[in-house]
């Protein structure tokens, strides 16, 4: 039998895929100016992309565009009020439920990243949103 290149979730110990997540980000983040985030976040302007959820609510953040490293990996995001969040940061807003059209997943590295909720329209997917 091939060996697979993921383990099934229930499998998971919760420890190890908060330590993975936690080494990964703050790799990630050790690349980052938070004040040029801010700044760039400021001097961009971006639509907010469509929705068609029928939980979107106005009391939760909506994610406009993306801050990718050289990689392609998404190191940080750009919300509907111009506020910035760190990957690590928006994965825990959205456990928390306090952002719009996404939700979290498991890498085949073993730790948490952030998805956007399937449905039929690719305009609202964060792999297509602008970047700031």
């Amino acid at each position: 039998m091939k060996r697979k290149d993921y383990e099934p979730y229930t499998e998971f110990d919760l420890e190890k895929v908060k330590e993975a997540t936690k080494k990964h980000y703050e790799e990630m983040a050790s690349e980052i100016d938070m004040e040029e985030l801010r700044q760039a976040a400021m001097e961009t302007e971006h639509e907010i992309p469509p929705l068609h959820h029928t939980n979107n609510s106005p009391n939760k953040k909506t994610i406009v565009a993306v801050r990718r490293n050289m990689d392609g990996d998404t190191m940080a995001v750009k919300f509907d009020d111009n506020s910035v969040a760190l990957m690590n940061e928006a994965i825990e807003m959205a456990e928390r439920d306090e952002i719009n059209n996404v939700n979290t997943g498991m890498s085949k590295l073993g730790h948490k990243t952030l998805k956007s909720n399937r449905d039929e329209y690719e305009e609202n997917n964060l792999s297509r949103l602008p970047e700031f």
